[in-house]
């Protein structure tokens, strides 16, 4: 599970105009990692069409996953999260509480699997619900301080988190 964190749309932009300077057809690029194909797949789910129509689609499964007492489960249900940050701000923003009451939440989680993608979705919340999470420091900050103490991944998004909350002006 630690390896669907390894999705960076960043890294597949400039991998696929690397193989287009090279020459490569996009149907000859072929990143078919499972993390790659559900990060895509999230990222373009919540950037076409309207975000008010995209997260209530997901939602129920989401919330479904991240009680299931399957761990890979509910690492899943909070990627998904992660990847829909970006195209669904203002939705997300508008349920901003909820939703950082359910990943600080999950950040608590037995399963370090769990954990770690918890502390990627607040990094991701940090990034793209900026600055309205910034009124919510006194809930989010703590558990960004006890994630930098996790393990090598939790640790990675807790820090980005931190930073992003960092830049931000006021």
């Amino acid at each position: 599970m630690t390896l669907l964190l390894q999705y960076n749309p960043v890294e597949e932009e400039e991998a696929i105009m690397e193989a287009r300077t090279k020459g490569i057809e996009l149907d000859e690029y072929n990143s078919d990692a499972p993390w790659a194909m559900a990060g895509r797949v999230m990222r373009t789910m919540s950037s076409l069409p309207p975000s008010k129509r995209v997260f209530p689609a997901f939602n129920p499964t989401i919330m479904a996953w991240v009680e299931d007492g399957e761990s890979t489960k509910r690492a899943a249900a909070l990627l998904a999260l992660s990847f829909l940050c970006e195209g669904c701000v203002v939705v997300f923003s508008e349920h901003l509480v909820a939703l950082l009451d359910l990943v600080i939440r999950m950040t608590h989680d037995a399963d370090l699997v769990v954990v770690e993608a918890a502390y990627w979705a607040l990094s991701q919340l940090a990034e793209y619900v900026t600055p309205p999470i910034l009124s919510h420091h006194d809930v989010v900050m703590p558990a960004l301080a006890v994630g930098l103490t996790c393990t090598p991944v939790a640790l990675m998004g807790a820090f980005l988190a931190t930073s992003v909350l960092l830049e931000v002006p006021r």
